[in-house]
């Protein structure tokens, strides 16, 4: 009996460190998943995806600061070459005096943002820039960064990976409004089943240390 208990219990080992040698890698083998962002970031105009991406995308990108919630949502439609989507503003928690929600209808014609009702783009989105738009990333930008040892990891549960660095960047802090020397938690996500897939599917997560103000930018397309 305790032989039986012992060879399971060594399976069970087994088997957990074969999945960490399968899903867990190394840091630089983890950094080598998102060497693929040097082709996207930076991208001029929002219909210039479609080069990269021919059969569709999605992107998703939301600022917070202040208990404000400005959020950017298209989806590239690869039938029609249409950039289409929602701009929307929310409180994160509500308090008197917050912004008035809403979330109106959008599309993109020649690398500019217009509203579907034909009304001026609000002004918290007069001078938006997607950050792909904006952002020269470098593989070596790993090199200048500083490693958060605490925040490299696989999601328990799902097919989630992620690695985060505490950095200084011009470009980072420009968009995010922030003076430059400004430290940034940046933290650079993505997805094994949809890598396994052939489908691309990449988050940039960067928060300002001292003022909290974040935002994210998620591409995804097939």
């Amino acid at each position: 009996m305790k032989k039986v208990r012992f060879l399971c219990i060594l399976c069970l080992i087994l088997c957990l460190v074969g999945c960490k040698v399968t899903i867990g890698g190394s840091i630089e083998e983890m950094q080598s998943r998102f060497k693929v962002l040097e082709r996207l970031y930076p991208t001029e105009n929002v219909e210039d995806l479609f080069e990269k991406f021919p059969n569709g995308f999605e992107v998703v990108n939301m600022l917070i600061h202040k208990n404000k919630e400005l959020r950017v949502e298209v989806k590239g439609d690869s039938a029609t070459h249409q950039v289409t989507g929602i701009i929307a503003q929310r409180a994160v928690q509500v308090k008197e005096n917050m912004p008035e929600k809403y979330e109106k209808a959008i599309y993109f014609e020649n690398g500019q943002m217009k509203m579907e009702d034909g009304s001026q783009v609000p002004e918290e989105f007069k001078d938006f820039r997607f950050l792909f738009q904006s952002f020269h990333f470098k593989e070596s930008f790993f090199e200048t960064a500083t490693y958060n040892a605490k925040k490299t990891s696989y999601t328990p549960g799902t097919s989630n990976y992620f690695i985060s660095y505490f950095a200084t960047n011009e470009e980072l802090a420009k968009y995010l409004k922030v003076p430059e020397d400004s430290q940034l938690k940046v933290q650079f996500e993505g997805d094994l089943q949809a890598d396994e897939e052939h489908r691309f599917t990449r988050t940039i997560d960067v928060e300002a240390v001292d003022s909290r103000k974040s935002f994210f930018e998620k591409i995804h397309a097939e």
